[in-house]
């Protein structure tokens, strides 16, 4: 009967999918395809099927405004630092009791509506001094290639910079994979992990090179709404 029941299940989802669709053929194959034809439809505004030419066009202006360079790609693609899962050194190897924990609801979501993003083509901005950059980083999103000088971890459980991602390193020592400290490091970042950084370490000096900038701003209206 269990078997059976999960059949029937699909099978009669399946009928009101073609309902709902007209065909088999048109069904999104995942929720996430659901969730995209939905944008999709609210950004481009499509009645009956069909697009609204003013919203097409003026969504479209937007996207190319955004379309990245190969070269702009690549560097973004360097200060990809995903996310920070790290064990605390001071317990590992330890069994732990009554221990809880606090996740955020639909952090993805809230982020998208609450936090302004790049919303403009990236341009070459040039960076010699602390104050420049503090200034760079507190009005536009920021990627950049900065060298670290005698850097140390402020907390020693708190190192945030993956030892994978840096390059030149002189004299690192690493805890479990991330900097504690180093005589020498280079990395691509952003703004966003500048300001993570500079709470999480203090160095002796540093140098930013391939600045790049953009504008930030709201996502557009019709992906906030939806």
């Amino acid at each position: 009967g269990y078997c059976e029941n999960d059949i029937v299940i699909i099978t009669a989802y399946i009928d009101e999918q073609i309902s709902q669709y007209g065909s088999i053929c048109k069904i999104p194959a995942t929720n996430t395809g659901r969730v995209r034809e939905k944008m999709r439809d609210n950004c481009l505004m499509k009645s009956k099927g069909v697009p609204d030419r003013n919203q097409f066009n003026r969504y479209r202006g937007i996207m190319e405004q955004l379309t990245m360079t190969p070269e702009v790609y690549l560097q973004a693609n360097q200060t990809f630092m995903g996310g920070f899962t790290h064990a605390n050194a001071n317990h590992a190897g330890k069994t732990l009791h009554n221990v809880s924990s606090v996740d955020f609801t639909s952090s993805y979501p809230s982020v998208m509506l609450s936090e302004k993003f790049p919303m403009s083509r990236f341009k070459p901005i040039e960076i010699n001094t602390a104050a420049e950059l503090e200034k760079a980083c507190s009005q536009y999103a920021v990627m950049m290639d900065i060298t670290f000088h005698n850097i140390v971890a402020s907390i020693p459980q708190e190192c945030y910079l993956s030892a994978s991602k840096c390059r030149d390193g002189k004299k690192v020592t690493e805890n479990n994979g991330r900097v504690a400290l180093a005589e020498e490091i280079t990395i691509s970042i952003t703004e966003i992990d500048f300001d993570i950084i500079r709470k999480c370490y203090r160095w002796d000096s540093m140098e930013v090179s391939n600045a790049m900038y953009a504008h930030k701003n709201y996502l557009p209206k019709p992906i906030i709404e939806t």
